[in-house]
């Protein structure tokens, strides 16, 4: 009898993963990765909000190339934040069924109503419909493991910030604080207790002391693995997170001004992203000038091609409003190159 109880139990237990047997995906966060600003040069084949609640996203479509879709949960009525962005990469086919874990994002929470969806595909030509979009609660008896997984997710800082800490979210909600303020009260409560009882004070003092160890070795040890991530990437391909080949083209630019001593150097940016790895290059470049957008009333002698159409034939080089003779000098890891301008084109 206990054992068909056990069996009845586990079956219990397993009935939200039978009953979608589809693929599960589990996507990964995209900021502070290179290809944050990838995405936004790709084909928007749709972009919406889906009202659904729960852990899981189903979706069925149909597609003849790869897509990339990107989830995040609104914050407040139409409005997400996109370091909350997830992202899944998704195979083409006639009737593909998925169900996306959409728990990794910081901001989810099982009473989150509403994602904003976006389906992107670096084909211009991709041909993509989606037959149906909706929720799939989960188990809610995985919420402490769901909560435990997104405490010890790593903290995702920005390459050039790391001022700007976006903070330890559980369920949706920041845990800093509301710990930060248990382990006051929790002092405080002691520390009368021993005032009032003539005891010793190490009590307390050991658990505010023991608090603060404790969140310097959460933030140590994130910084640690970050860390090594950076060093593994720089070192196996030269990129480095968002700010991608950024100094290795900064290094070429000076290389260049220092066989240019009778001419300053002036770059242009071209790019489809937004403008963080302009002002990347333009950090590790001062006191070069580089330039957002061409000017009437400066020469160029550069430019830097970075996630963006071009076409580069008989020497001409045209990107976005630019069209110039030029030849091309690097190649990066990024996918970025360096164009040096020709006379005809000072």
């Amino acid at each position: 009898m206990q054992v068909r109880f056990m069996i009845i139990g586990l079956a219990f237990l397993l009935v939200p993963n039978a009953l979608f047997a589809q693929e599960v995906i589990k996507p990964t966060l995209i900021i502070g990765t290179p290809e944050a600003g990838e995405f936004t040069t790709y084909k928007t084949l749709y972009q919406g909000k889906v009202e659904a609640r729960g852990q899981f996203l189903y979706i069925e479509y149909a597609s003849d190339k790869p897509v990339e879709v990107l989830i995040a949960p609104f914050r407040t009525e139409g409005e997400y934040n996109p370091r909350d962005l997830v992202h899944a990469h998704l195979e083409p086919g006639a009737e593909q069924k998925f169900l996306i874990d959409v728990s990794g994002s910081p901001q989810w929470s099982p009473w989150a109503a509403s994602y904003f969806v976006w389906f992107v595909a670096e084909d211009d030509s991709t041909n993509m419909a989606v037959q149906n979009m909706e929720s799939s609660k989960g188990a809610m008896y995985m919420l402490p493991v769901l909560a435990l997984q997104q405490f010890f997710t790593l903290e995702r800082f920005q390459a050039s910030v790391f001022h700007s800490l976006y903070g330890i979210y559980v369920l949706g909600k920041p845990v800093i604080p509301f710990i930060g303020i248990f382990v006051v009260f929790l002092c405080i409560f002691f520390f009368v207790r021993a005032h009032k009882k003539h005891t010793s004070y190490s009590l307390p003092l050991f658990i505010l002391i023991g608090g603060i160890l404790f969140f310097q070795l959460r933030s140590g040890i994130d910084m640690l693995r970050y860390t090594m991530q950076h060093i593994q990437s720089w070192n196996e391909s030269g990129t480095f997170e968002q700010l991608g080949a950024s100094y290795s083209v900064a290094r070429i630019l000076e290389q260049e001004q220092a066989t240019h001593l009778q001419q300053d150097i002036t770059a242009y940016v071209c790019s489809n992203d937004s403008d963080y790895y302009t002002k990347a290059v333009r950090y590790a470049a001062y006191p070069i000038e580089i330039q957002y957008a061409p000017k009437e009333d400066v020469t160029l002698t550069h430019v830097v091609v970075h996630h963006s159409d071009y076409t580069f034939e008989n020497d001409i080089l045209t990107c976005k409003t630019f069209s110039g003779f030029a030849r091309l000098l690097e190649e990066f890891a990024d996918g970025a190159r360096l164009y040096s301008l020709l006379p005809d084109s000072l």
